[in-house]
C-alpha cells in the first residue's frame, strides 16, 4: 500500500501507536491559563478530535473555524458539552479567500490578543474519476484525467489557504512569545504520508503534491521564525475514519477499512509537541502514531542528521 519512504517513516520511531497512550494521554495534561487554541477545519473528523485534544488538556480558549456556520455551532456545542471549563469561539471563513483570513486575523487580535497554537486542519481530497474498465470510482491516472479546476480547488485549499493563515496570524503567535506560560507559540500543518506518494494508484498527485509542498512550507516558516521563538511542525495523522476520507477513497480497494487511527490521535501529539518547548522539533515531519520514548531517544540522531525534513538524496 505504502511507498518505501512513507512506510520508512512510519516505522522510524516503533511501536507506532493508533490511539493516545502514556505520554500523549491529553488527560494527563493541564495547560497554563490562558492558552489559546485556533482550529482550521476544526468542525468535525480530526480538527473536532484536535480541539477535544486541546479542550481536555486545559486550554482555556478554543477558536473553531470553517465555512459552515452550522456545522461549527454543532462541534462547539458538543465542546462544550464535554468540557465546561472552556471557552469555544466560532469563525466562519473561507479561508482560501484573503480578505476572509484577514478580517478574521483581526477578530482574533481584538477580541483575544495572543494566540498560542495555529492549528491547520482544514483541507480536501482529489474528486474521484469513474473507470470505464470496471465502473467503478478511482483517483485519476494520467494527466488528462485530472480536471484542471479540481486540481486548482485541491492546491487552493490545502496550500494557498495555509499560506494565508501563516501570512496574517503570525503576528498573533508573535505576540505571544513573550508572555507565553509554557511550551512556545507554534504552527501545526496537518500533512499527510501521500505527500510521499508518486504513484497516482495510491494516491492523486494534486493531494500528494498538496501535502508536500505545506511540509515545505513548514520548514520554510521555521527558518524565518524560529529565531523569534515561535515553532512550527508538520503532523502526519494516519489513517483516520473522517467523512472525507471516506468520500475520498477509490472504490474496490477496501482502503477506507485499513483506517484505524483514532480521531484524537493526531490532536493528542499536537498537544505534546506544544505544553513545553520541543525547539529541537520544529520544522520537522512528525507522524502521530509514533512511539514518543524511541523519538525521544532518537532526539541527538535527529538533531545530528538534521532529520524528518523534506531532502534531496544524492
Amino acid at each position: 500500500m505504502a511507498s518505501s519512504v512513507s512506510t520508512k517513516a512510519m516505522n522510524f520511531a516503533l511501536p507506532i501507536h493508533h490511539e493516545p497512550e502514556g505520554p500523549t494521554d491529553f488527560t494527563s495534561v493541564r495547560l497554563p491559563s490562558p492558552f489559546v487554541v485556533l482550529v482550521a477545519g476544526g468542525s468535525r473528523g480530526i480538527g473536532l478530535g484536535t480541539a477535544k485534544a486541546f479542550a481536555a488538556a486545559g486550554a482555556s480558549d478554543i477558536i473553531i473555524i470553517a465555512r459552515s456556520q452550522g456545522n461549527i455551532d454543532l462541534a462547539a456545542q458538543e465542546i462544550r458539552e464535554a468540557y465546561t471549563t472552556v471557552k469555544v469561539t466560532t469563525f466562519s471563513c473561507d479561508i482560501t479567500e484573503e480578505n476572509q483570513v484577514k478580517d478574521l486575523a483581526t477578530k482574533v487580535w481584538y477580541q483575544f490578543q495572543r494566540l498560542d497554537v495555529l492549528i491547520i486542519n482544514a483541507g480536501i481530497s482529489s474528486a474521484l474519476v469513474q473507470r470505464a474498465s470496471t465502473g467503478l470510482k478511482d483517483f485519476p491516472a494520467t494527466f488528462p484525467e485530472q480536471s484542471c479546476d479540481d486540481f486548482k480547488r485541491v492546491m487552493a485549499v490545502n496550500f494557498i489557504a495555509p499560506f494565508l493563515l501563516l501570512h496574517y496570524f503570525t503576528s498573533l503567535l508573535q505576540a505571544t512569545v513573550t508572555v507565553a506560560k509554557a511550551g512556545a507559540p507554534a504552527v501545526i500543518q496537518i500533512s499527510s504520508a501521500t505527500a510521499w506518494f508518486v504513484d497516482p494508484a495510491m494516491a492523486p498527485w494534486s493531494y500528494s503534491l498538496s501535502k508536500l509542498a505545506v511540509t515545505r512550507l513548514i520548514e520554510h516558516f521555521h527558518v524565518a521564525h524560529h529565531r523569534h521563538g515561535i515553532n512550527a511542525f508538520s503532523v502526519q495523522p494516519g489513517g483516520v475514519k473522517t467523512g472525507l476520507s471516506f468520500l475520498s477513497q477509490p472504490e474496490g480497494k477496501g482502503w477506507f477499512e485499513r483506517m484505524i487511527n483514532d480521531r484524537q490521535l493526531c490532536g493528542a501529539m499536537c498537544v505534546w509537541l506544544t505544553k513545553e518547548k520541543r525547539d529541537w522539533l520544529s520544522g520537522r515531519y512528525i507522524d502521530a502514531r509514533w512511539d514518543i520514548d524511541e523519538l525521544l531517544r532518537r532526539k541527538g540522531d535527529i538533531i545530528d542528521r538534521d532529520l524528518l525534513r523534506v531532502s534531496l538524496a544524492l
